[in-house]
């Protein structure tokens, strides 16, 4: 993704009309500081809610999410 692409799938998950996400407010923190990091956490919470709700995962939001798990080291909220 570029910079650009980032900060736009970043932008749209954290704005103010959004449905209270679990880690939002660590997220909307995050998104200031480390963008990488951000939206590895946003990739990690949605595959886990599509998997627990039974629903189907594009399979460009996996390889996004695989791709950013590899190279971005996770840290817990």
């Amino acid at each position: 993704m570029s910079l650009l692409d980032k900060i736009i799938f970043i932008a749209d998950y954290i704005e103010p009309g959004r449905y209270v996400q679990e880690h939002l407010k660590e997220l909307r923190k995050l998104a200031f500081t480390d963008l990488d990091e951000c939206l590895l956490h946003i990739l990690i919470d949605t595959v886990e809610y599509l998997e627990n709700s039974g629903k189907i995962i594009d399979p460009t939001t996996k390889e996004t999410y695989e791709f950013y798990a590899r190279i971005i080291e996770y840290k817990p909220y």
